[in-house]
């Protein structure tokens, strides 16, 4: 077994490890600065997972290995293997989707969101209206005349 094999195994186990540690809500995934990217802290390293389109359309979802200043010092991503013109996903791709979606999840909230939805929809919690805004807060309701002389409908810019 080559060195870069037993890396890329190791990294599986890794994505499975968290994968079922997120489902067990044993960790918890933050949100970056990146929109489709989450992160986990460990206490000496850690880990992001991100999902975006490349330069074909196709959907990649990698996960990084950050060592404790920050920089990624390995990565698993969702690959494709080429044969006789036919395109194989690689096994290690369905649990890294998996693990985008749960850290996403874990990320926003998603399950307080749905639980608080469907408590509002069982009570029949209807919407809140917008209040109409007073003229006073309302710049372009104010009278024409206020402005003086040359007063114009245009926004003053």
């Amino acid at each position: 077994m080559t060195r870069d094999k037993d890396l890329q195994e190791r990294m599986l186990v890794l994505a499975k490890n968290l994968l079922e540690a997120t489902d067990q809500g044993k960790i918890s995934w933050a949100l970056t600065d990146e929109e489709q990217k989450f992160l986990y802290a460990g206490s000496r390293s850690s880990v992001t997972i991100e999902s975006y389109r490349d330069r074909d359309g196709d959907n990649v979802t990698t996960l990084s290995l950050l060592n404790s200043r920050g920089t990624t010092v390995d990565s698993l991503q969702t690959d494709y293997a080429y044969i006789e013109d036919h395109s194989n996903a690689m096994p290690w791709n369905d649990i890294l989707e998996d693990l985008y979606h749960a850290a996403r999840r874990v990320a926003h909230n998603v399950d307080e969101a749905i639980e608080s939805m469907l408590v509002d929809i069982e009570r029949g919690t209807p919407s809140p209206q917008p209040k109409p805004k007073k003229a006073a807060e309302d710049p372009w309701a104010a009278d024409a005349r206020s402005f003086g002389e040359g007063a114009s409908d245009e926004p003053p810019f």
